[in-house]
């Protein structure tokens, strides 16, 4: 049920001169992992949002009353441009908040 938004958000991930998490099992490194893929979430939430609200794990698009089915898409592209990323069809629908898509997205980063 996560609906909502993508827009104009090309090459954030890459601006802020970071590379994809890599693979790690420590708790504090994919903690650090999912506070970078946050940081730019926000930058894409900027973005794409007219009141852009603060991307928090629980937060979904039921949270944000300008996060419509067109949001959604304009959010989905340019979180894609943002990380560099493709997500799979039917992917991004199993997402309930924005938790999930951000570990949807560490998934992403590191099979890339």
């Amino acid at each position: 049920m996560f609906n909502s938004v993508i827009g104009a958000a090309s090459g954030i991930w890459h601006n802020r001169k970071m590379q994809s998490p890599e693979r790690s099992t420590s708790s504090a490194a994919r903690m650090n992992e999912k506070t970078e893929v946050f940081a730019t979430l926000q930058d894409v939430f900027d973005d794409v949002f007219i009141d852009p609200p603060k991307p928090t794990d629980q937060l979904s698009a039921k949270d944000v009353p300008e996060w419509d089915s067109l949001t959604h898409i304009r959010l989905i592209v340019a979180i894609e441009k943002a990380f560099g990323i493709y997500f799979r069809v039917g992917e991004v629908e199993t997402a309930q908040n924005v938790g999930q898509l951000a570990d949807l997205i560490l998934k992403r980063l590191r099979e890339s």
